[in-house]
Formats: C-alpha cells, sequence, structure tokens
C-alpha cells in the first residue's frame, strides 16, 4: 500500500469540545500509512491551536480551513486534499470504537466493496428524556456480517470510500446536507445513489462502530418535526419516486392525519401511562412533514 493508505476527514463547524473528544478517540489508534485531516467549515483559531497541539505525538495530523459554507464543501475539501486511496469520514461529534481503524485497514485490504457504512451508537450527555424512544439515534443493524446493501443504508457519521469514485463522481453535491446549523440531510445518500448507478458497490459492516452524540437541542418535539421535513427534502433526489406518486403519498399522510393518527395519538395519551405529550406530537405531524419536505 502507497502510504498513507487512509485519510480520516473530521468535519467541524463550530464544535470545539466535541471535536476535540474525536480526534482523540482516534489518534490513540493510529499506524502508519494514516493520516488525519480536520476541516473547519467555522473558521475557529482557537480549533487550529489545538489540533497543533496533537504534533507532539508523531502522527500526521492536518487543519483546514473551508471558507465555503455547508457539510458538502468541507466534505468535498477533505477529499480533494486528501492522500490517501481511501477516506473516511467521521462526524466531529463522534467517538471511535478503540478497534475502529483496525476494522478499517481489514476492509481496505479486503477490497470488495468501493463505499462501507457502519453503526453508530446513540450517545447523550445529559442522559436521554424519557419520551425518546430506546433506540433513538442508533443505527438499525442492517446484517450481523459484512454484506451488500443498498445505498441509503451507510450514514455520513461514518463511512468509508474509495477515493477514486469521490472524485469520478465530483463528490457530495452541494444541494443537500447542513449548512451551519441549518438542518439538511442526505448528501451521502445522494452520493451513494450516484456510486451504485455508476458500478459501484455499496456495503454494510456492523465492526465498523463508533458513538455519535445526540444534541441537546435537537431533542425537542418542534425540532424533531423539522428534521422529518429536512430528511424529505434530502430525499428528493430519489428519482425511483415519480412527482405524482410523491404527491399521492402526501395526500394520503394528510389523510391519515386526521382519520388515524390524531385518534391514535390522543387515546394513547389519554390512556397510556408514560405516553408523553412530545411523543404523540411527533406521531401525528411527523410523516407529513416528511412527505411536505419531498416538495
Amino acid at each position: 500500500m502507497i502510504n498513507p493508505f487512509l485519510s480520516v476527514i473530521i468535519c467541524t463547524y463550530n464544535r470545539p469540545d466535541f471535536l476535540m473528544d474525536c480526534i482523540q478517540s482516534i489518534v490513540k489508534q493510529i499506524v502508519s500509512g494514516v493520516e488525519i485531516l480536520v476541516v473547519d467549515n467555522f473558521g475557529d483559531l482557537n480549533i487550529q491551536e489545538k489540533i497543533h497541539q496533537f504534533k507532539y505525538l508523531d502522527i500526521n495530523i492536518q487543519y483546514l480551513f473551508e471558507k465555503n459554507k455547508g457539510l458538502s464543501n468541507a466534505r468535498n475539501r477533505g477529499y480533494m486534499e486528501a492522500k490517501g486511496d481511501w477516506v473516511l469520514y467521521l462526524d466531529d461529534d463522534a467517538l471511535a470504537f478503540d478497534a475502529l481503524l483496525d476494522r478499517v485497514k481489514e476492509l481496505i485490504q479486503l477490497n470488495t466493496f468501493d463505499c462501507i457504512g457502519g453503526m453508530y451508537y446513540a450517545k447523550f450527555k445529559k442522559g436521554k428524556p424519557k419520551w425518546i424512544s430506546e433506540d433513538y439515534g442508533t443505527n438499525k443493524l442492517f446484517s450481523t456480517v459484512l454484506s451488500e446493501c443498498p445505498y441509503y443504508i451507510p450514514h455520513g457519521c461514518v463511512v468509508l470510500y474509495r477515493k477514486s469514485f469521490l472524485m469520478k463522481l465530483n463528490g457530495f453535491s452541494h444541494d443537500f446536507g447542513m449548512k451551519g446549523r441549518q438542518f439538511g440531510y442526505a448528501e451521502e445518500t445522494e452520493l451513494q445513489f450516484r456510486i451504485a448507478n455508476s458500478g459501484g458497490k455499496i456495503g454494510f459492516d456492523p465492526d465498523l462502530k463508533i458513538w455519535h452524540f445526540v444534541h441537546e437541542y435537537r431533542l425537542t418535539a418542534l425540532n424533531m418535526i423539522k428534521l422529518n421535513f429536512a430528511l424529505g427534502r434530502g430525499h428528493r433526489f430519489d428519482c425511483d419516486i415519480p412527482v405524482l406518486l410523491r404527491f399521492k403519498l402526501l395526500v394520503f399522510s394528510f389523510v391519515g392525519l386526521f382519520i388515524k393518527r390524531i385518534p391514535e395519538a390522543l387515546f394513547k395519551f389519554v390512556f397510556i401511562k408514560d405516553y408523553q405529550w412530545q411523543r404523540a406530537i411527533i406521531y401525528i405531524f411527523g410523516p407529513t412533514s416528511y412527505h411536505l419536505g419531498r416538495f
């Protein structure tokens, strides 16, 4: 393998404490042939100084400032600066499991897939609110072994890409993804849609694992509904669902809101112990918000 064979790319936006914890979880695993690129989309000089502190560990870690706002811009800057043939994207609020980079090296040596997603497990800094479901923020286990999967299974908080595909397809679309604190999603899903249509193989590995923080500011009923809208907006690229069918699904969602979801939610709220009002609101309006986002 050439040196480096892997570039770990961590894109960040004004979350220095989370970022430092993320880097700490990675640097202790660094082996020869791995570089870390931190792409700052906010412009925090303190972050740059803190990253330089890791130089004493004699590891290849670099700071990059991307002035064009948007997660897709930051991710594209990362792979364009990367020297490795493979790039591993981690969110700045992720914590790597201890054997993450060992597993990445094994996957690269297997050379079976062009894009591989993994498992992320929810982590709450101040505890999980009672109204949040037990599995909220944790990825669904697609398979118990390394296996091929649909393009929409890998999630951007932990995905390994063959860099040649990123270059071939011009990376992530600027029409999708977070822009500062503005909710936006599906930039990785849209890219993986194009990878699959270009003959690439997409896989899921249950042993590619991270912890992923669920931020407190998101844990409100209103923000949950906004997240559904942003997710629907992010899925507009999917040409498998024609406009007329999307409209039909939206109409059905509006109808279902009145004849199904409102009565059910009211019944549960009145008669089921510990069924919180936040869960009722999200159950009632979440699906319709998603289908509105599709337009």
